[in-house]
């Protein structure tokens, strides 16, 4: 009869709480299904590691995770994920805290408008990024998050 790793270490693991004591980074927890998908793990004792966008909006959400939790509270990281900076940042401050992390939820999105998406479909694809961005009158940056997401 084989035990699992938590049973060998004298944790119970109970079926109706899996994430116990995991350590559970959310990207694009400030609302909707990141900030629902927050809540329900940490009401099954996950510990949560928000990243967010907006500060205002992630303490917000934090609150409402903070009181579902059945573990530690959560922690609240800000970062703006199209921003290759801030990603590098957040990785670190993850880091720094942790020394591993039991699951990842990428459920940060983009949002476009219509006319970026009509222009990003329609453009030739032996433009390079910075003749693209030209056309666009934005930075080359802001052109490859843009195509990397579409």
């Amino acid at each position: 009869m084989s035990t699992s790793p938590s049973e060998a270490s004298g944790q119970a693991s109970s079926p109706r709480q899996p994430v116990r004591d995991k350590v559970i980074v959310i990207t694009g927890s400030s609302s909707g299904l990141g900030l629902e998908t927050a809540r329900q793990l940490a009401g099954q004792g996950g510990e949560i590691v928000m990243i967010v966008r907006d500060q205002a909006g992630g303490e917000h959400a934090h609150s409402q995770v903070a009181d579902a939790a059945a573990g530690k509270s959560p922690v609240l990281l800000t970062a703006d994920l199209s921003v290759q900076a801030a990603i590098r940042r957040v990785a670190q401050q993850v880091r720094d805290r942790y020394d591993h992390i039991d699951i990842l939820i990428n459920n940060a999105g983009a949002a476009f408008s219509e006319s970026e998406i009509r222009v990003l479909r329609y453009l030739p694809t032996n433009l390079s990024t910075p003749e693209i961005a030209n056309e666009l009158h934005v930075s080359p940056n802001t052109v490859r998050t843009h195509v990397r997401h579409l």
